[in-house]
This record gives C-alpha cells, sequence and structure tokens, in this order.
C-alpha cells in the first residue's frame, strides 16, 4: 500500500510525477494481490482523483527533513510548490565552515576554487533577481578566515544583504588568518562614503568561538545596535550595553558577569566556578542551566544551595571518578536539578567497563544516586565519538538500561551551542559495537 500512499502525497495532478508513475503502470502487470490492485489502479488511471495536498500537510512532510540539505535542493526541484516551500528551509541555516567540522549536507564550503569562490557564488544566489532569497537567511556561521584580505569584501557585502539573520557565529579556523589588524565590526559595516550605519539585522544570538579577533570599540557599537540579543558568547574584555532580553552568557569574567546579573535575568550561563561563588543570591537564583568546572564539592555545595531553580547542571570533576562525583549528589537537593551531565570520559577507562551485581556496578550506582535526589530525571556523559555530532550516554529514572543520545547540530567546537535542550534537541541511537561500554550492557 505504500505506493497508494506516495501517489496520495503528490502535490498537484499536474505533477509530472503522476504523468510518470500513470505511464509506468500502464506497462507493468497487474499486480497479483487483488486489493492492491483494485485500490491503486483507479488512483493512477482517474486523474480527477488527485487533488492539491493541503499546504499544511506539505510543510510537515518538508519538516522532517529540513536539516539535509541535498534531500532539500532535490525537492525544491520537483515542483513550485514544493519550492516555495522547501527554499526557506534550504538557506535558513548556512555555514561556511570547513568539511572537518560540519558534515557534507550542512555546509557550504569545499567548493572548487576555496572559500571566496563559495562566498562569491552564495553572493550571487541570495541577490539574484528580487533578493528574496536573502530574507530566508536566519543563520550564518563563519570560520576565521572568512575576514581575510580576499575574503572581506565578499563577506562584507554578504552580511549586509541579510536583513533577518537572527544568528551570528564566528568560529576558530584551522589555517592562518589574514588579517593584520582585529575586526572592526563598525568599520566593517561602514559604506564607501564613510558613513556607518546599523547592521540590517537584528539579532537574538552573537557567538564568537575565537574565530577572529574583535576590536573592542567596534564589538560595543556592534552591540548597541543588538537589543533583541538573547545569547552572547564573547570575549569578557569588553562593556556590555542595556540588552534586555539576554539571559544566556558564557565564560564572562566577574566584573562582566556581575554588570550584567544587575540588569538581566540570566538563566543560562556557562562559567568558572570562583566566579558563580561571587555573584549574589538575587544574581544566582535565576539560574536554571550551568556549565562549571569544579576542583572541590565543598565550593559547589555552597553555591547550589544558592540556586534554588536549577534544573540542567554539567559539571567537570576533573580527577574525581564518576562513581565519587554521584556519591555526593546529595549536595543539590536545594534545587530543581532534572539533568546532571558530567563532562569526565573517565568511564572509559574504568566504571563503565565493570560490569556487576544489580545493586553494584555503574547502573547500582546511578539507581542509588536517583534515589538520593527524587527530583533527578537524567544523568549523562559524553562519549568519544568519531561522528561529527556530540554524543552522550544517557540514564534516565525508571528505565532498565541507558541509551546513546546524539544531539542534532554539529559539534563545531566543545560546548558549542550548549543552551539547547539536553534531550529535546537530540535524537536515540543504537550503540556502536566500537563503544567501550558497549559489552558492558550486552551482558
Amino acid at each position: 500500500m505504500s505506493l497508494t500512499i506516495l501517489a496520495k502525497c503528490l502535490i498537484s495532478g499536474n505533477d509530472p510525477t503522476v504523468y510518470f508513475l500513470t505511464q509506468l503502470f500502464k506497462v507493468l502487470p497487474a499486480p497479483e494481490d487483488p486489493l492492491l490492485a483494485s485500490d491503486l489502479c483507479p488512483i493512477l488511471l482517474e486523474k480527477p482523483y488527485f487533488q492539491p495536498v493541503p499546504v499544511e500537510i506539505a510543510d510537515i512532510i518538508t519538516s522532517h527533513v529540513e536539516d539535509d540539505k541535498i534531500t532539500l535542493l532535490n525537492l525544491l526541484l520537483t515542483s513550485h510548490a514544493f519550492q516555495r516551500i522547501a527554499e526557506p528551509r534550504l538557506y535558513a541555516s548556512v555555514s561556511f565552515l570547513p568539511s572537518f567540522s560540519v558534515p557534507p549536507g550542512l555546509r557550504l564550503s569545499g567548493a572548487k576554487g576555496g572559500l571566496s569562490a563559495t562566498a562569491r557564488s552564495f553572493l550571487c544566489c541570495i541577490t539574484a533577481g528580487s533578493g528574496g532569497r536573502a530574507l530566508h537567511v536566519k543563520r550564518i556561521l563563519l570560520p576565521g578566515t572568512a575576514f581575510g584580505r580576499e575574503q572581506y569584501p565578499l563577506f562584507q557585502r554578504i552580511l549586509k544583504s541579510l536583513p533577518n539573520l537572527e544568528d551570528l557565529q564566528f568560529h576558530r579556523s584551522s589555517q592562518l588568518v589574514n588579517v593584520l589588524h582585529p575586526l572592526n565590526l563598525r568599520a566593517f559595516f561602514t559604506d564607501p562614503q564613510g558613513l556607518s550605519s546599523p547592521p540590517p539585522f537584528m539579532l537574538k544570538s552573537l557567538v564568537c568561538y575565537g574565530g577572529v579577533k574583535l576590536n573592542k570599540q567596534g564589538l560595543e557599537w556592534f552591540l548597541a545596535s543588538q537589543i533583541s540579543l538573547e545569547r552572547l558568547v564573547v570575549p569578557a574584555f569588553l562593556k556590555i550595553p542595556a540588552l534586555p532580553r539576554l539571559c544566556v552568557i558564557d565564560t564572562f569574567t566577574l566584573d562582566v558577569a556581575s554588570t550584567v546579573f544587575e540588569t538581566n535575568q540570566i538563566t543560562h550561563i556557562r562559567a568558572k566556578l570562583d566566579d558563580l561563588e561571587c555573584l549574589n543570591d538575587v544574581a544566582l537564583s535565576s539560574i536554571v542551566v550551568c556549565i562549571t568546572r569544579i576542583s572541590e564539592f565543598r565550593k559547589l555545595a555552597a553555591v547550589a544551595a544558592r540556586m534554588p531553580n536549577l534544573e540542567c547542571l554539567e559539571i567537570d570533576p576533573g580527577n574525581s571518578p564518576i562513581f565519587e562525583t554521584l556519591s555526593q549528589i546529595d549536595i543539590f537537593k536545594g534545587t530543581k536539578l532534572r539533568h546532571l551531565r558530567l563532562s569526565s570520559t573517565q568511564e572509559e577507562a574504568g566504571w563503565v567497563r565493570r560490569p556487576g551485581p544489580p545493586n553494584d556496578g555503574p547502573w547500582g550506582r546511578v539507581v542509588r544516586a536517583f534515589d538520593k535526589l527524587p527530583s533527578l530525571f537524567y544523568i549523562s556523559f559524553p562519549l568519544t565519538s568519531l561522528v561529527n555530532f556530540t554524543e552522550y550516554c544517557c540514564f534516565t529514572r525508571g528505565e532498565p538500561l541507558p541509551v546513546k543520545l546524539r544531539s542534532l547540530r554539529p559539534a563545531v567546537t566543545p560546548h558549542a551551542e550548549w543552551w539547547l535542550d539536553w534531550v529535546k534537541d537530540c535524537t536515540i541511537v543504537p550503540f556502536d559495537l566500537s563503544d567501550s561500554h558497549a559489552a558492558c550492557w550486552r551482558s
């Protein structure tokens, strides 16, 4: 009956696929199954049966492949109806990062002629005709080399052509960046007549993972125009203007973080434990997601006691074994902690490999951790992975075995986009035979 479903899902009776299927079934022998023959043949041979599929249904179908650029491109070429639906998704997220960090189908780099040729081709594509494709671009990832001498004017024109851009990210490059001076964003958005005007877009997220050196004054000028910013990952030396919607910050020094907490309700933070210690109770009370590195559990316990709304916590326990960390989990009793993520990967050399009786071994320790903390629902830790997506071994309260979670976003850099949902923005995949702990769980 899959052919019936395929026929019913075609966009229009004028679709060339309808003609192809009709002709195909005229020359094929009749199906042996009388039910299939009686159901399928009238559908294919009676043209009036085909009615246009509602746009909402076609949109749902397309949403299932929105992260697969190759499929979206093929879908776009099938009909004008699918073009209108697939094109916005095809251009929504654009990456110019090299192939080593982003898998095929999600990047633009690697074209013949290098980054400059790719940028020039993309610029022509989004500015062709009325420039409608540029309106679809919501997210763009750039390497440090994007601001070298040859690429600078190309990306200058690209960014000035994206009025609906919401997420701008700078990432490290494997190549030396041919930039003599730090990038001045104010000069970058200055027109040939020397007039600097605010960028045409209003960002929700600005992320700089060390891809380029940013001029302090230029960055402060840029931030002043981005009052819709919700997520900010930039060097900690600058003065942050009033950003009323800011709720996610990453790797700030104490001075900057303190200033931000005075004017904003920060819910997501990645910072040193020493910096967290110095924040006042009001600032800590709004934190829901936190990533930090600990040296002493005593310090972490003191900070956690002042985080009543904490739900997701990732800690790097350093040299402490995971089972020792779990044995002290009751320090979070004053929080709403639902998901504990341990960034140490020592399990591959120790505790997960050691199977034992049900009340012992890795699962026994996890069960006892769940028992100590009633609010806790997930315990996870990263796995060494050969794919370009971060993977985690995740234990769930009440489930007999852990599952492997794979992030839906490429692992461009460690902790990239850590503010995404730690479960909903992942997909469950089977454990590989190569996983160091797989033998333990199979046993």
